[in-house]
């Protein structure tokens, strides 16, 4: 519906949003919960294309979560930040000591260490380690965020319009971020071109959607075999583009869309 207002008035969706603050969006690449030897291999892959920001995934066991963060560590120069996202794997006990284990890391962010829920846990944990906590799969709703901002629970909200129902009802989330004095970034679903082309635009329009100092995960269409757009977005790395085009600035590719469809 954004997309069709915007292309009926001739304007893109950020500018329907309030204007835009930002041209593009810093990006990071993310390396699998793989051995030692594959996160070192896929760390050196990522650098190449000139990435500004590594990702980790964690969340499986202490020990090797551990080791494959300092691998990662180890091949990034010192000016790439690195971040970690232990997708709800960790207790709250293994999460307090793998970020204590970390500390010397300088990690970026830590990403959803523990399930969701336990507003309060997550509010002990963010106490207990100086790494920031960003909030991923404990902030689908409005109420959510509202929970995670009244306990202190994260410093980082992630939001994009697939986990929220929309882009409205993500803006909505922005708005409590910005009442709670705390900043966002765009995660992802590993959305195709319409959907990464929205969360773009969620970027460009907010300010508290700090791209720069958080990287974004609008890396959807890199892992697919198809994004359904005619044109492909530009995105990077290190920097993806916000597309100016009315609506989402993108269009369906029909004959795409015949091909992969499922009947």
């Amino acid at each position: 519906m954004w997309d069709i207002a915007g292309k009926a008035v001739g304007l893109p969706v950020y500018q329907l949003l309030g204007g835009k603050v930002r041209d593009k969006v810093r990006i990071k690449l993310v390396v699998w919960a793989r051995d030692i030897a594959g996160s070192r291999a896929m760390t050196e892959q990522h650098l190449a294309l000139g990435v500004s920001c590594i990702k980790v995934k964690v969340g499986l066991d202490p020990v090797t979560d551990i080791a494959r963060v300092r691998a990662v560590r180890e091949v990034c120069p010192p000016e790439i930040p690195v971040t970690i996202d232990a997708n709800c794997g960790w207790t709250i006990q293994q999460a307090k000591y793998c970020l204590r284990e970390m500390a010397d890391l300088n990690l970026l962010l830590a990403e959803q260490p523990i399930p969701p829920g336990d507003h309060v846990a997550m509010a002990e944990l963010r106490r207990d380690t100086p790494a920031p906590i960003m909030a991923d799969e404990s902030v689908f709703t409005l109420q959510d965020a509202w929970q995670i901002s009244v306990h202190r629970a994260a410093d980082i909200l992630s939001v994009y319009p697939g986990k929220h129902g929309g882009i409205q009802a993500t803006g909505d989330i922005v708005a409590i971020a910005r009442a709670a004095g705390l900043r966002c970034t765009i995660g992802s679903n590993l959305e195709l071109g319409i959907g990464t082309a929205a969360m773009l635009h969620v970027a460009a329009a907010f300010p508290e959607v700090d791209t720069d100092t958080f990287p974004a995960d609008t890396i959807g269409p890199f892992y697919h075999q198809a994004d359904l757009i005619t044109q492909p977005l530009n995105l990077g790395p290190p920097h993806a583009i916000v597309p100016d085009g009315p609506g989402l600035g993108v269009e369906l590719d029909e004959q795409q869309l015949k091909r992969w469809r499922v009947d």
